[in-house]
């Protein structure tokens, strides 16, 4: 079986190319979509799917981290503006700002580790792929 021209991406391959952007494995999205992982496997050998794949990512990622960064505008907002709220205890009010400051950090820092855990991950196995 030849590797697969991907020029125009089919409606099956977009959805891979979704699932794989956003973490899921070729075992997963064989299986939730009825493709064998050997056809995923060929895709991926494609330079057209991965760049559809690299470009989906990186809108992800855009996208989670302007959610974040969102999050973190309204707690700063929340600190500044309860500052000055006279029916809110000023002890209460900074300690909740400040803890949902710390919450938006270390989601910050643990969804940038993880998704660059899985970039290596796929790039392992793009390398493997191309030694087989």
């Amino acid at each position: 079986m030849s590797t697969p021209k991907i020029k125009n991406l089919t409606l099956k391959q977009l959805k891979v190319v979704k699932l794989i952007a956003d973490g899921q494995s070729v075992k997963n999205i064989s299986d939730d979509l009825g493709i064998s992982s050997r056809v995923i496997y060929l895709w991926l050998k494609n330079s057209d799917f991965i760049k559809a794949v690299y470009s989906e990512y990186q809108s992800l990622n855009i996208e989670r981290s302007r959610i974040i960064r969102n999050g973190y505008e309204k707690a700063a907002n929340f600190l500044v503006d309860s500052l000055d709220d006279e029916f809110i205890k000023p002890g209460l009010k900074v300690q909740v700002a400040i803890k949902l400051i710390d919450i938006n950090s270390k989601l910050l820092d643990h969804s940038f580790q993880f998704r660059l855990a899985e970039v290596e991950e796929y790039m392992k196995e793009l390398n493997e792929l191309k030694t087989t």
